[in-house]
Formats: structure tokens, sequence, C-alpha cells
């Protein structure tokens, strides 16, 4: 069941971050984990960037790649709702937003290590 699973992701979350530091991305760790303890961070893009993307790194037409990314888009919506009776987007579940398009993902993992070191020093 859907409670069977959240009680089982939940344990294995818990788990995982009991055991080292550790980077879980998804999932609703975020919503798991004690977020005086954690850094919830949030990547996200445009719809037209995450389709570019999405056709680039995966060879599909503009039309395929767009396809995807509102499947992908709708499963994550319908997840969290399920699981954890909450919206993906709400910016209150997250320490840091980061949008992807107006940087690089190396200068964004940057900015995620220097809001750990902040937050965790």
């Amino acid at each position: 069941t859907a409670s069977d699973y959240t009680r089982s992701l939940s344990e294995t979350i818990v788990a995982i971050a009991r055991h080292s530091s550790s980077v879980i991305v998804g999932r609703g760790a975020h919503l798991i984990l004690d977020p005086e303890r954690s850094l919830r961070v949030r990547a996200y893009a445009p719809l037209e960037k995450r389709n570019e993307y999405v056709s680039e790194r995966e060879g599909m037409s503009p039309w395929e790649a767009k396809a995807k990314v509102e499947r992908v888009d709708a499963e994550r919506r319908d997840f969290f709702q399920k699981h954890f009776d909450t919206d993906i987007t709400d910016p209150l579940n997250y320490d840091l937003l980061i949008n992807t398009s107006t940087m690089s993902l190396a200068a964004a993992a940057e900015v995620v290590g220097s809001a750990y070191g902040v937050r965790f020093s």
C-alpha cells in the first residue's frame, strides 16, 4: 500500500542519513529528514530549458522531450501528493532553490557546497 511504501522509504532514507553524511536525491528525503540536520535543496529550470536539456541529453526530438518532461513532472507531482500530501514546488519545503538555467551545473554544485559549509560549520 501507499502507507507501507512511505514507511519503508522513510526507514531507508533515515538509515542512510544515520550511517554517514549523504546526498539523497529525490523521493521526498527533504520531507523525511530532520530539517535542522539537513540542507534541503531544489534545483529547477523553466520548462523550455528542461525540454532542451532532455532533447540534447537523450537524443530526442523536441516534441518527444517535451512529452517526457511533462510526464515526469506529472509523476513527481502525483508522488508528492500521494505520499506526503504536499506540493513539490512549495518553496517552504526547501532551504535553497537553485535555477539551473542561470548557471552551470558545476556552479550550482559549488553554491550548494558553500551553503552546506555556511550552515553546518
